[in-house]
């Protein structure tokens, strides 16, 4: 995948520390109900944390069917793990319209994993993102069935997270940390703007942050929907060719399936 020039741009600033998000401390207006698990988010006091909190990693699932793969096709395996993938410039993203309990929407994966979420856009506005990364569309339908599988199994509740991961392939730099940091959030809780900017290294950037949470390529994969403002308020949930009253309501109903109800 892509890196940019592979620098972080880490900052040394004094930090004000962070509290835990739990039933304690949060906001009034936030309700937290199992599975979160506050004991397992941040144990360390800020003052004392170098890195951001990790989360353990599994092995990636294939989002392919069993059986061999044609040349230039998508593999039914990921070969990378993931932040260790080399740049897939130039690799075929195999898409397809899959249904979900949110209704269609289009996805895309690569040899890495999930390059692209579309909801509510159209095939072609699909193609040109990913050409626009420098990934080469390819309309495969049988290579996306497990991925419809894992969203259906997450979007009714059956499961609390999703094992195919993303690739960020064309994406690097300071909009790659936002990303790569929010995907290691856990299920059931929420970060604010200035916290993920914090936890990716870069701790006086909360609204640049905000932006590159809007352009997230891969919602649901990379869960968005958990980034809310510093006062407890949700935000917004940036859908293209969706209202933001629209948008509103499916951040909100994706918290409620973790648990967190704002």
């Amino acid at each position: 995948m892509t890196s940019g020039n592979g620098k972080k741009d880490f900052m040394t600033v004094k930090a004000t520390p962070y509290t835990s998000p739990t039933p304690s401390n949060l906001p009034n207006n936030i309700t937290c109900h199992p599975p979160y698990e506050p004991s397992g988010l941040l144990s360390v006091a800020a003052a004392d944390r170098t890195e951001p909190p990790q989360r353990a990693q599994k092995p990636p699932r294939p989002i392919t069917t069993e059986g061999s793969t044609p040349e230039g096709s998508c593999s039914n395996i990921f070969h990378h793990p993931l932040l260790e993938s080399p740049p897939m410039a130039n690799a075929t993203a195999c898409y397809h319209r899959i249904s979900t309990p949110l209704g269609p929407l289009w996805a895309a994966a690569t040899d890495a994993g999930v390059c692209a979420i579309e909801l509510h856009r159209t095939e072609e506005d699909l193609r040109r993102s990913l050409t626009a990364r420098a990934l080469r569309p390819e309309h495969t339908p049988e290579r996306l069935q497990a991925l419809e599988r894992e969203l259906t199994e997450y979007l009714t509740g059956e499961r609390p997270s999703l094992d195919a991961p993303p690739d960020l392939s064309g994406i690097g730099g300071f909009r790659r940390d936002i990303l790569l940091t929010l995907y290691k959030t856990r299920f059931g809780e929420v970060v604010s703007y200035g916290e993920l900017a914090y936890r990716a290294g870069h701790p006086r950037a909360a609204r640049a942050a905000g932006n590159a949470v809007a352009t997230n390529p891969v919602p649901l994969i990379i869960p968005c929907h958990r980034v809310i403002r510093s006062d407890g308020t949700p935000g917004s949930y940036a859908v293209r060719s969706l209202p933001p009253a629209e948008g509103l309501k499916l951040k909100l109903h994706l918290l409620a399936l973790e648990g967190v109800r704002l």
